[in-house]
């Protein structure tokens, strides 16, 4: 986006331009949440400023973010032309029974050491697995890019380091409890809507409940610090009604939230502006 303006602002144009700035993610959430992770005991965290990126919103004509509470970020900074899309999963539930199911799994992509899919099961291994794997006697799948170049060498007896797979409906259909144990992240997480769509209950960190404003109990388990987060897997893992319980509550809202249909009407809503609308653009 800032390549766009700075071009936009070289250049005479000869018609307006009608620009969508997809924000994806507000990217100074994040920082915010890393900032205070690194910071030590005691010391203060200083602001992190998000006023850059809005600033770069404001370029546009309209903005599309991916969720309710990023829209209402853009609102109150004085964005008025704001539009949700979010992800499409279809619900496609494996039809391993909870006696069937053995592990504990974690998908993400990791692009180098400081990534949060990295720092996440970093932490995981460290902070919450031992009195998770001594209680269930399970194993710990990790999966997704770069996830063995990164975190390669937590690879032991009881946790196995698998890097890319082309298909991870064998690993869904294996999984008995999927974690998602992200301590600073922007946007929404696929990673979780992906096991929720495949039939994975969850546990899930603070963070991430934020992000997908579910029902904690209900549509997944909330670990707010790591003994919590330990207890909710030990839970799931070894009790089949709760099991069940949350398995159909998140494919539901997997159904509701992330369908097509939902995604198409918003862009329809979005491309019927762009065509009635006269821009300006004297912000550039």
């Amino acid at each position: 986006m800032q390549a766009v303006v700075t071009s936009l602002r070289q250049i005479t144009m000869k018609r307006e331009l009608f620009i969508v700035y997809d924000a994806e993610a507000i990217f100074a959430e994040r920082e915010r949440l890393k900032a205070g992770i690194d910071c030590e005991p005691g010391e203060l965290m200083g602001d992190i400023d998000i006023g850059p990126e809005i600033e770069l919103a404001k370029a546009a004509s309209a903005v599309v973010v991916v969720s309710k509470k990023d829209r209402e970020t853009m609102l109150a900074a004085g964005l008025d032309d704001v539009y949700v899309i979010g992800h499409q999963i279809a619900p496609r539930p494996t039809p391993a029974t909870f006696d069937q199911r053995r592990t504990i799994l974690f998908v993400g992509a990791m692009h180098g050491a400081e990534n949060p899919n990295a720092d996440s099961i970093r932490y995981f291994c460290r902070s919450i697995w031992p009195p998770v794997r001594e209680a269930t006697s399970a194993t710990l799948v990790i999966v997704g890019y770069g996830t063995d170049v990164a975190v390669g060498d937590l690879s032991t007896e009881c946790i196995r380091v698998l890097g890319t797979r082309d298909d991870l409906t064998s690993f869904y259909d294996d999984a008995r409890v999927f974690v998602v144990p992200t301590r600073y992240a922007a946007g929404i997480p696929y990673k979780a809507h992906e096991a929720a769509a495949h039939g994975v209950p969850m546990v899930v960190s603070r963070v991430i409940a934020d992000q997908l404003e579910w029902c904690d109990e209900e549509d997944y388990l909330v670990g707010s610090d790591a003994r919590e987060f330990a207890e909710n897997c030990c839970r799931l893992y070894k009790d089949p009604h709760l099991w069940q319980q949350l398995r159909s509550n998140a494919l539901r809202r997997a159904e509701e939230e992330l369908n097509e249909r939902i995604a198409a009407e918003t862009l329809s809503k979005l491309i019927e502006r762009a065509g009635n609308v006269t821009p300006t653009h004297s912000q550039l």
